[in-house]
């Protein structure tokens, strides 16, 4: 028969899993063993409505071997709810606290997988009870993503070796939206089993701002201000998780913090740091994505990250490293303790030089050689019918 290497996507409505699964299977086996492996993995119950597909969205019959559903080596399929459950009802905001939002149309850049998982890395060094979890919510430009992490209590050299529990991508508004306070709140509803009862008091929540509020805090302060407080009341009130300092905990995250965390989430998916999480999804993913033998301990991988409102550059410099610029000044050198070694990142955000702020430039160019007419059709390059 032979042995054959699957991988089998998440492509769950509001899920309690995300992510991938690698696994090698006899040809002879059929899908539904190969379902109840993946269930297995992830760490889910199997619902009876879950099934899978191919690329071009056929239903695979789960009686099935891999071999007479013509799967070979390396293939991929994914995990899909046949019956999924509707979204949950919109919750009505009080008018006077929605009227705070909707006129706010500042972008939120992304963090995304991988900064999210570095600000929870960041947050587990103090003492914490056994498999602990967290939440973080990444309020991004075009959405806000909510993701729950657990570690052991034990630590590896003074931090928790998280993994990814589940992720809730529901929402398709900003923050300052007048449906993006409303958008967070369902997409962690969504997963308000995956943390025990018990356990809830106990797992901090963060929720990061990036680049889109930064721009628009510089510009109106307040009105970001007004934004801010209106999660922070949502979250604490709504929802049991800790927030012992709401201030700190919900707020906007500085260019720099957003530099490290893709330069720490990046070298924790590659392994730089030790590949102590060997059976964890996290590391499933980071094998999804490749890594490499590392040379010596202190060889890492830099970080490029292209958001929506501006892109972060991370990166260990060279021992003789000499600043040629104000903007790669040494006060933009961070040191970080990560797994019992020190490490001096380099970390900048290039403001208003994401994707996004990208776009906005090229059409505010087009529509000014065009000579501002209201009336013209305006022709671009970049975008084509």
């Amino acid at each position: 028969g032979g042995v054959i290497s699957i991988t089998v996507k998440c492509d769950l409505a509001y899920s309690q899993a995300a992510g991938r699964v690698h696994l090698r299977l006899g040809v002879d086996r059929t899908l539904d063993s190969l379902l109840d492996e993946f269930c297995s993995h992830m760490r889910i119950r199997r619902l009876p409505t879950l099934s899978l597909r191919n690329d071009l969205h056929s239903e695979l019959a789960l009686d099935l071997t891999l071999a007479a559903a013509g799967l070979s080596d390396g293939d991929v399929i994914y995990a899909f709810d046949s019956d999924p459950p509707p979204p949950p009802p919109e919750p009505v905001l009080a008018r006077d606290s929605a009227s705070n939002w909707w006129i706010l149309a500042a972008a939120a850049l992304a963090i995304g997988l991988f900064g999210a998982a570095a600000i929870i890395t960041m947050f587990v060094i103090g003492n914490q009870p056994i498999d602990a979890y967290g939440v973080i919510i990444d309020a991004g430009s075009s959405s806000s993503k909510v993701y729950i992490y657990t570690w052991p209590a034990s630590k590896t050299n003074g931090n928790g070796v998280v993994s990814q529990r589940a992720v809730a991508n529901n929402s398709s508004a900003p923050i300052e939206s007048s449906q993006g306070i409303n958008q967070i709140e369902w997409s962690l509803r969504s997963l308000d089993s995956v943390v025990p009862e018990d356990r809830k008091a106990k797992s901090e929540l963060f929720l990061g701002a990036t680049a889109g509020m930064r721009m628009y805090s510089a510009v109106n302060s307040t009105a970001a201000e007004l934004v801010l407080n209106g999660a922070r009341q949502v979250l604490t009130s709504k929802f049991a998780y800790k927030v012992s300092n709401a201030t700190g905990q919900i707020r906007i995250i500085t260019g720099a913090e957003e530099a490290v965390g893709a330069w720490i989430s990046v070298n924790y998916l590659k392994n730089s740091f030790g590949d102590f999480a060997s059976s964890s999804l996290t590391s499933r993913v980071a094998r999804s994505v490749g890594y490499r033998q590392l040379a010596n301990d202190f060889d890492t991988f830099g970080s490029l990250d292209l958001g929506g409102a501006s892109t972060q550059i991370a990166f260990v410099p060279a021992a003789n490293f000499t600043p040629a610029d104000s903007v790669s000044s040494k006060t933009h050198i961070v040191p970080l303790s990560l797994y019992g070694k020190v490490y001096n990142v380099y970390a900048y955000s290039f403001l208003c030089y994401g994707k996004a702020e990208a776009e906005n430039r090229m059409l505010a160019s087009v529509i000014a050689n065009a000579g501002y007419n209201s009336s013209a059709v305006i022709n671009t390059p970049c975008w084509q019918v």
